[in-house]
């Protein structure tokens, strides 16, 4: 039996469907009907944004804040709502610093939750100005950034953060530079309730900073890690300034320091305290702190000029007794420098670490300015 092959049927042609076309062609139309409308919208509540931020600018510059910038920009389409600053520039009424920045860029996320985001872009600067002083750094940061968290308080929540960034006042051979600075804060300082004393929290890490002479410390001008943690009590209201200072302090107003920690070269302190204003405002309070390196912290005090250097032979003496008293008893000859527990403390203007003087500390002003508003 033969077995033929069939004949091979062709497919018949492919017709075009005119409901398959107008479908197609539609949907096209509402997704560019779409997008247009989004466009309109994004700019439209951009322009809210816009307008939001210039009127916080007006009511910083009428607390008498100078703030300036060249010209503003929309930006952040399609997934941000945002207006971005160009050189700008802020300062505080008294003029004692400014910040400089080549752009500010604002953003709130449009499908996220309201984290309002500043962005400062380019070139960055800081002017400081005091009696006799006049310094200006330049130069730039790898990302400096600060998430606001929405809140009803006065000083901003959320979180500030820095990585990498050197500034160089060329005119002096100085610099101003760390590696990186996390900055967290929370709560609601005028918002302060018998029932819950702190209402107003803050937190901040340093590492590898670098400080411009002008703010060196008696420890010097380089810390590898800085660490403080802050809860403040009692209400500090905004305004006006500096009677808010005076009031908080006439309420029993103190600030507890829940975590102190800083490392710099050989010297190494970790503590916890609690301090407040004197009736004259400058800084009173205690520690308790765990130190390590005291011995090269004095001398550094020595050579800085800060105490004399008899003072820093006899409080070497003295606070090496008192931490190797502290050893047990088969350790308490072995160890040439041993780490020492010690209260130190600020009173009448004069730094001591347990029975020793370290040094007298510059008088602060901050009540005798000026009232603000």
């Amino acid at each position: 039996m033969l077995i033929r092959p069939s004949k091979e049927v062709p497919f018949p042609p492919r017709r075009s469907h005119p409901n398959r076309r107008i479908l197609v062609v539609g949907l096209a139309l509402v997704l560019v009907m779409a997008g247009g409308g989004y466009s309109i919208w994004w700019r439209s509540a951009a322009n809210d944004v816009r307008a939001q931020a210039l009127a916080w600018i007006a009511e910083r510059r009428s607390e008498g804040w100078q703030i300036t910038f060249a010209d503003t920009n929309l930006t952040g389409f399609p997934l941000y709502l945002g207006v971005s600053l160009d050189d700008a520039h802020a300062a505080p009424e008294s003029g004692e610093w400014a910040w400089n920045s080549e752009r500010v860029r604002l953003t709130l996320p449009i499908f996220a939750p309201p984290l309002m985001r500043l962005e400062f872009i380019g070139q960055q600067a800081l002017d400081i100005a005091t009696e006799d002083v006049q310094r200006s750094y330049a130069g730039t940061a790898e990302s400096l950034t600060f998430d606001i968290v929405p809140s009803t308080s006065w000083l901003p929540n959320g979180r500030l953060a820095v990585r990498t960034l050197a500034l160089r006042d060329a005119a002096n051979d100085d610099t101003l530079s760390l590696e990186q600075l996390d900055l967290t804060s929370t709560g609601d300082p005028a918002a302060t309730t018998d029932e819950a004393r702190s209402a107003y929290e803050a937190h901040v890490a340093l590492e590898a900073l670098h400080l411009p002479q002008v703010w060196a410390t008696p420890l010097g001008r380089d810390g590898q890690h800085v660490e403080i943690a802050a809860k403040l009590n009692g209400t500090l209201k905004a305004h006006p300034w500096p009677a808010a200072l005076g009031e908080w302090r006439d309420g029993g107003g103190d600030i507890d320091i829940t975590r102190l920690t800083i490392i710099t070269g050989p010297t190494s302190l970790d503590g916890d305290g609690t301090f407040a204003l004197d009736r004259d405002g400058q800084p009173i309070g205690a520690m308790t702190i765990r130190l390590q390196g005291y011995e090269a912290a004095l001398d550094r005090l020595a050579n800085e000029n800060t105490i004399a250097p008899f003072s820093a032979a006899t409080a070497k003496i003295l606070l090496r007794s008192i931490a190797r008293s502290e050893l047990p008893g088969d350790a308490a000859g072995v160890a040439d420098e041993p780490p020492l527990s010690a209260p130190l403390s600020i009173q009448d203007g004069q730094l001591s670490l347990g029975p020793v003087p370290l040094l007298t500390l510059p008088p602060l002003h901050w009540l005798d300015r000026p009232s603000g508003r």
